[in-house]
């Protein structure tokens, strides 16, 4: 029978101050990098696609200024929906499976919504355009 306690030379993980500051630092760190290169992803691409779309079908490269809108829209939607989510917490990050699915399931929902404002847009601006041709046609008649 032993009666005396287990000593082992290393110590138990995070168990001084400054080795748990050095995780939560890093945990903060890796997760505002990994959304940080999403939103720049997100951005980058809109524009790179918006581009080579319209070099391809009209020869000029078109309004860059609007690819950058919707990749900010798009990248404010997926990221911010992945933050509340806490997706980027570094289990969540590397549970691949899941990980992925959740990642297209939201993906779909973010073309859902893009398509819901860009309808919303486009009807807002024909109601604009339909009153001020009405009051137009008006002020001509009188």
């Amino acid at each position: 029978m032993n009666i005396h306690q287990n000593y082992t030379l290393a110590s138990r993980p995070q168990t001084s101050r400054v080795l748990r500051g050095w995780a939560v630092l890093s945990r903060g760190t890796f997760s505002g990098a990994i959304f940080l290169t999403d939103v720049a992803l997100i951005v980058s691409m809109s524009c790179l696609t918006g581009i080579a779309y319209h070099l391809a079908a009209y020869g000029e490269p078109g309004h860059i200024s609007s690819y950058a809108q919707v990749g900010v829209l798009a990248a404010s939607i997926f990221a911010v929906s992945n933050l509340f989510r806490r997706e980027y917490r570094l289990p969540n990050f590397f549970n691949f499976k899941a990980h992925g699915r959740r990642t297209i399931q939201l993906w779909k929902l973010t073309l859902i919504c893009l398509l819901m404002l860009g309808f919303w847009r486009r009807s807002v601006s024909a109601i604009r355009a339909a009153g001020s041709f009405c009051s137009t046609s008006r002020r001509l008649r009188h």
